[in-house]
């Protein structure tokens, strides 16, 4: 009796260490094939679903797709139309190259209220009417530029002898003037400024042909008075009122 108990030990061991080797081959009923560690790479044909927030990748990694979602509002080629047509009305309507152009092919510019003056190169036609200028050849039309008025130069001749005689009047908005002293007599004049008789030995002498103006910068508005030294001299004066 002994020994049947034995043998049944022994065979209730046996069938459990049986029963214990099929369950760890098996799954299911389905047999479960070994999988052998490896070190480098692993190749991987199908589908791999992939759970979690992080995946760790090693080295690159083809993607190819045909399609990928955009956030919303995103620009895309299809939704730049306008964009599009309003950069070919800009680029229309300027010229084709650089530099000066006519009239036609030129763009229109309109100046600020407080531009500055602005240099103007070519050539520019003023035409006086009245006190102001007619300016034409400029884009935009004629434009009116006001200017002082300046009366035309008054020319008169005297005949001087060494009597003293008023050669020009005070003239408070006179310019300038000039004196020429004849050629045809031999004969020296004298200018002096003021309302006093001219003396020749102390005024300004003009000799034949020759003649005066005051320099640059100095406005004479005060009467002059003119002299010979002798005999009859001509004398011419411009002034400038």
């Amino acid at each position: 009796m002994n020994k049947i108990n034995k043998y049944l030990s022994v065979a209730s061991v046996v069938m459990a260490l049986s029963a214990i080797s099929w369950a760890a081959t098996t799954y299911q009923g389905n047999p479960i094939q070994p999988v052998d560690v490896v070190s480098g790479s692993v190749s991987v044909s199908g589908t791999v679903s992939v759970t979690g927030s992080t995946v760790n990748i090693q080295g690159t990694v083809p993607i190819s797709a045909a399609s990928l979602p955009l956030a919303s509002g995103a620009a895309t080629s299809g939704k730049q139309d306008i964009e599009i047509s309003t950069l070919a009305a800009i680029n229309g309507k300027l010229p084709a190259s650089l530099g000066a152009k006519i009239s036609n092919e030129s763009l229109s510019v309109t100046l600020a209220s407080n531009q500055g003056p602005i240099d103007v190169q070519g050539t520019v036609t003023a035409n006086l009417t009245g006190s102001t200028i007619a300016v034409t050849g400029l884009s935009g039309g004629p434009v009116s530029v006001a200017y002082p008025v300046v009366s035309a130069p008054v020319v008169s001749t005297k005949s001087v002898t060494t009597a003293s005689i008023t050669l020009l009047a005070p003239n408070a908005t006179r310019k300038g003037f000039e004196i020429d002293a004849d050629c045809s007599n031999n004969k020296s004049v004298a200018i002096i400024f003021g309302a006093g008789p001219a003396v020749f030995a102390s005024g300004k002498q003009l000799t034949p042909c020759s003649s005066f103006q005051p320099p640059a910068g100095v406005t004479v508005t005060s009467a002059i008075q003119v002299i010979a030294d002798s005999g009859n001299q001509g004398v011419r004066v411009v002034e400038y009122p």
